[in-house]
């Protein structure tokens, strides 16, 4: 594993509400990444990462109060587990002092790009740690498709969300791109003090593929409906082989909720050539209450939920089903209205928020981001990752120790042994192909937890 040390340019960014500086429950970090065109075989891979500076644990030297924020990432080619990159990096976060002032900013920064060999699907790994205390971590898994990006044919990057873009002049830093400093947000989360939302994108293959017609560009930003808020469409140049696009919104009269930036290259009949998006979230403040105490009621009013539809909400608590209680479940079930259910859902996770004075719920954000890790990983024929069985014990039980795994064999189903060494002294699952074709279908067979499926003649049962 190759070891790092990394001089990065950090970038203080308010956040919507800050952290409680009491606040050392768990160790937050957001991330995110985008996906350019290296060459005619390779793409290149940004990634961005902010880290809660209160999440960190400082120890006093010098005047000042410093901490490290160690950095795991790997990168794998899918379906093989072997890791093309594996790098190890570490962060020294330094502050003046320990105040709430202090506190309530964040550190961001951009590692270097990685170069992608090949096309394919790849999957994303990374872990942070206070150094201080390496048990308090977080970690981010992202898989992604690199696409040829030989200029056969138009292509167009990933989107890349950022708090502001402006002319580098001398600067020097990894936010630079063709004289531009382009500052990422991590947490895709707009509103309030963090307003326009800046993007970027680049366009490939428009000299070489030489379109005879009128190519356009168009833009939208979709809410979670569905629903149209904004859209434009320009005619692209044809003159280069790499345009840049930039641009800005203001969100300030976008109600609080989730929304979808989408690009689309189309020719004179509104045929796609590629296209790309990118989910972002939006605070505002409702300027009807902006000037109130926040309050018990009116906070209620302030969150995504006071507009979120009916097929979200239910959706959410679909997804809830391996945390909520049987009363809750039959609470929910007796609810006729939709503003009833938005309540509900706003108090059922409001009370699960470990951390209530921060924006972000980071109990639900944790839990949703296993039901993504879930879907990439576990996902089976057309069944979500987080309903199947592996994907119920990962969401249930985390991520296990260690885990065995037995395929192709010629006289036992492919099967699969997850070790869980902190779950009542040690315990296993055993999850086993439900047919010997190679479906990649798995059941749970068998486990020692408490209360799961225990059959202690599973070796018996995937035998063929």
């Amino acid at each position: 594993m190759k070891q790092i040390k990394l001089s990065f340019v950090c970038f203080l960014l308010l956040i919507l509400n800050p952290f409680n500086s009491s606040a050392q429950e768990k160790f937050f970090f957001d991330a995110d990444y985008t996906l350019f065109r290296y060459d005619n075989s390779k793409a290149l891979l940004e990634v961005y990462l902010a880290f809660y500076h209160n999440s960190i644990i400082y120890k006093y030297e010098k005047n000042s109060y410093s901490g490290n924020v160690k950095i795991e990432l790997s990168i794998t080619r899918n379906p093989s587990e072997n890791k093309l990159i594996e790098n190890v990096y570490k962060l020294p976060v330094t502050v003046t002092d320990t105040a709430f002032s202090v506190l309530k900013q964040k550190e961001l920064s951009q590692l270097p790009a990685f170069i992608i060999d090949e096309p394919g699907n790849y999957t994303l790994f990374i872990r942070a740690s206070d150094e201080m205390n390496p048990a308090r971590g977080d970690k981010w898994e992202f898989t992604f498709d690199v696409p040829e990006y030989d200029l056969s044919s138009i292509k167009m990057s990933g989107i890349q969300l950022a708090t502001s873009i402006s002319d580098a002049g001398e600067k020097k830093n990894n936010f630079i791109k063709y004289g531009l400093e382009v500052m990422p947000n991590p947490n895709q989360f707009f509103g309030n003090n963090i307003n326009p939302l800046y993007y970027y994108v680049e366009i490939y293959g428009l000299k070489t593929n030489l379109p005879e017609n009128k190519i356009f560009l168009t833009i939208r930003i979709e809410d979670i409906s569905g629903k149209t808020i904004f859209n434009s469409s320009s005619e692209l140049e044809h003159q280069f082989d790499l345009l840049y696009e930039t641009g800005k919104f203001n969100i300030d009269s976008l109600e609080s909720g989730t929304y979808f930036l989408k690009f689309s290259i189309l020719d004179t009949e509104n045929n796609v050539i590629d296209a790309s998006e990118k989910r972002f979230f939006i605070y505002n403040t409702p300027k009807d209450i902006s000037g109130e105490q926040v309050t018990e009621e009116n906070t209620y009013l302030r969150s995504e939920y006071v507009v979120m539809g009916e097929q979200q909400i239910n959706d959410e608590f679909e997804k809830a089903v391996y945390i909520r209680t049987d009363e809750e479940t039959r609470n929910f079930d007796n609810l006729k209205t939709l503003e009833s259910k938005r309540k509900f859902i706003y108090e059922f996770w409001k009370k699960r928020d470990k951390m209530p004075n921060t924006i972000q719920n980071e109990f639900k954000i944790d839990y949703f981001k296993r039901i993504n890790i879930a879907n990439q990983k576990f996902r089976q024929s057309f069944k979500d990752g987080w309903k199947t069985d592996r994907g119920r014990i990962y969401m249930i039980y985390g991520e296990p120790n260690d885990i065995e795994l037995y395929e192709y064999q010629s006289d036992i189903r492919s099967h699969q042994i997850w070790r869980y060494e902190l779950i009542e002294g040690g315990t296993i699952c055993v999850f086993a192909e439900t047919n010997f074709d190679g479906s990649g279908i798995y059941e749970l067979v068998h486990s020692t937890i408490r209360g799961e499926l225990r059959n202690d003649n599973w070796k018996s049962y995937i035998k063929k």
